[in-house]
């Protein structure tokens, strides 16, 4: 159950108070993402990017700034990108995006495109869009984990690298129901779906217990709460693969610029790439890509 007072409302995984904009923002779609300290000069990258390749001039793109950081402000305002404050009730982590999962309760729009601030954007996002039109209301579109399937289901992933063990699904949920067993493992920096698929994905996150605590029990293992993100898909049966340009991550993958079409290309594995995710140890090789793909 969300509850909003005047203070807002605490997102649902229980990291940051989320103060609804005022006045609401209401757009046909929304692009949002999440920054933080030391994420200014990524979410620069990101917001210009989005003005030069998304492709969505009727969106309305949402920074949701953490605890004021005045850099990120003055980016986020550079570009005309509309603030959603939020405070900080936990530890701050890559579990901080989950203000993102609430995006639905707080923004008034029919669709949402939803990035991490460490992405560039190199592609028309409309193919995304117009994939919400044809699928079940609840889907939610996102793209696997790595450069092809790394793992056979959910239970293989959790042991694997998220620190965790067969009874998390039961101390999570209460009564699994073959989540452990569900195939589609995604990483969440880049995720889409319509007001309805991500009302349900807060609801079902909600629903579960212990989360924001489980999470915390490994600090070494910072990104647990993409466990969470992936359980909440296997509860609801939701998940949809997207095409893995939408998300190639530097952790994992290499991108070759290509100049045969007399501007750089982005490739992966001999494909275009969508967007380029700067993760984990992808971070070092900014420097070498940015001015590449900002050309």
């Amino acid at each position: 159950m969300v509850t909003t007072d005047l203070e807002g409302i605490v997102d649902c995984l229980g990291r940051s108070r989320i103060i609804p904009p005022q006045p609401s923002i209401e757009a046909p779609v929304c692009i949002a993402t999440v920054a933080s300290v030391g994420f200014a000069d990524m979410l620069d990258d990101l917001l210009e990017s989005l003005r030069l390749n998304a492709d969505c001039a009727d969106a309305a793109v949402v920074v949701f700034l953490v605890d004021g950081d005045a850099a990120c402000r003055s980016v986020a305002l550079k570009h005309g990108a509309l603030i959603a404050e939020c405070r900080s009730v936990a530890r701050i982590n890559t579990a901080v995006k989950s203000a993102l999962y609430s995006v639905a309760e707080v923004i008034g729009a029919e669709k949402f495109v939803c990035l991490d601030a460490d992405m560039f954007v190199l592609a028309s996002l409309q193919p995304v869009l117009d994939a919400l039109d044809v699928l079940p209301d609840d889907a939610i579109l996102c793209c696997a984990e790595g450069d092809r399937p790394h793992f056979r289901d959910l239970e293989q992933a959790l042991l694997t690298i998220y620190s965790g063990g067969t009874d998390d699904f039961g101390r999570l949920l209460g009564d699994p129901d073959g989540e452990p067993g569900y195939p589609l493992v995604v990483n969440e920096g880049f995720f889409a779906g319509s007001r309805t698929a991500l009302d349900g994905l807060a609801e079902t996150l909600r629903s579960m217990r212990g989360v924001s605590e489980w999470i915390d029990q490994r600090p070494d293992n910072w990104w647990r709460s993409q466990f969470i993100f992936n359980l909440a898909l296997a509860r609801r049966r939701c998940g949809v693969q997207l095409h893995p340009t939408y998300n190639v991550q530097l952790h994992v993958q290499e991108v070759d610029v290509d100049w045969s079409a007399g501007h750089a290309r982005a490739l992966a594995n001999g494909q275009p790439v969508r967007v380029v995710h700067f993760n984990g140890g992808g971070r070092n090789k900014r420097a070498r890509y940015r001015s590449l793909l900002r050309s």
